[in-house]
């Protein structure tokens, strides 16, 4: 989202001998995705609080984020539909949690547990064009998958 904005931050940490010049592509990348996630948590956190839901958001916070890191998943091309796109599902959890009558809302989060298990032991990880799975990690991951649901 500021790209432009942390180059010249790089460059000045460039001019002033913080760091090497070699390193720029390295630091910019990371910090667009730290600035990337620190925002995307403050959202998360936000609309949970608006929703009355704030321990639940930190859970889905969580668990979300080792989904993500272990399932891999669509990556949008621009960092803006992600965010938009994130979002957009975090409303659609709210939504289902504030929704559900409260006497069923064990039974829906079993059954929506159920078909999740299943689903990412069946499909994960997940390529996509931006962030291609190769062979050596699809073999590591549905191996660290199926031996972490039989432990």
């Amino acid at each position: 989202m500021f790209k432009k904005q942390i180059e010249r931050l790089t460059d000045s940490l460039i001019k002033n001998s913080i760091t090497k010049a070699e390193n720029k592509e390295i630091i910019v990348y990371d910090l667009c995705i730290a600035i990337d996630i620190v925002f995307n948590i403050i959202t998360t956190l936000v609309l949970a609080f608006l929703c009355g839901l704030v321990l639940e958001g930190l859970v889905f916070l969580i668990s979300f984020t080792f989904l993500r890191t272990y399932a891999g998943g669509y990556h949008c091309e621009k960092t803006i539909n992600c965010y938009f796109m994130s979002g957009g599902i975090i409303v659609l959890v709210f939504s289902a949690v504030v929704l559900t009558p409260s006497e069923y809302i064990v039974w829906v989060s079993i059954g929506i547990l159920l078909i999740s298990v299943l689903t990412i032991l069946k499909f994960a990880p997940v390529d996509s064009t931006h962030k291609p799975v190769d062979i050596t990690e699809l073999k590591y991951y549905r191996t660290k998958n199926y031996n972490s649901f039989n432990d």
